[in-house]
């Protein structure tokens, strides 16, 4: 048996949405094997220099008031 019959006879077995992943990562994978030269599937990202100016205006958070912030626009957003 080959790989391709073996991963096939897998497949068959997935539920839907596993099936679905299996195919997005298969994509993923053709895709990544068509990339030439230097060119990055990804693009590449930076990280602002730590001495940039904070964008942000207002007062200084705590942790905890960060936290209670994020709660609350993860319970707005829901």
């Amino acid at each position: 048996m080959t790989d391709v019959e073996e991963i096939v006879e897998k497949a068959q077995r997935l539920d839907p949405a596993r099936l679905r992943l299996l195919s997005e990562f298969v994509d993923f994978l053709l895709a990544r094997g068509q990339v030439r030269g230097d060119a990055a599937v990804f693009s590449e990202t930076s990280i602002e220099d730590p001495e940039t100016p904070s964008v942000y205006q207002g007062k200084p958070l705590s942790l905890e008031a960060m936290r209670e912030a994020v709660d609350w626009e993860a319970g707005e957003h829901r």
